[in-house]
C-alpha cells in the first residue's frame, strides 16, 4: 500500500466542524468527483468495498483522493 501523506476525510470532516473552517466549493468539488469517479471504476470492474467512509478515504496536501 502506497504512503499518502495528508488526512482522512473524517479527521477534515471533523477539524471543520470544530473551527466552524469553511472550504471553497471547488474544492469540495474537486474531492466529490474523484471520489464518485473512483466508486465508478471499481463498479465497472466488478469490484464491491464494504466500508465506503469518511474516514477510509486520504486526502493529499494538493486536495487529492
Amino acid at each position: 500500500m502506497t504512503y499518502v501523506d495528508g488526512v482522512d476525510l473524517g479527521s477534515l470532516l471533523k477539524d471543520m466542524i470544530a473551527r466552524n473552517k469553511k472550504y471553497s466549493p471547488i474544492k469540495l468539488k474537486h474531492v466529490l468527483k474523484q471520489i464518485v469517479t473512483g466508486m465508478a471504476y471499481l463498479h465497472e470492474n466488478k469490484v464491491m468495498h464494504r466500508d465506503i467512509k469518511p474516514s477510509n478515504l486520504m486526502i493529499d496536501k494538493d486536495w487529492n483522493v
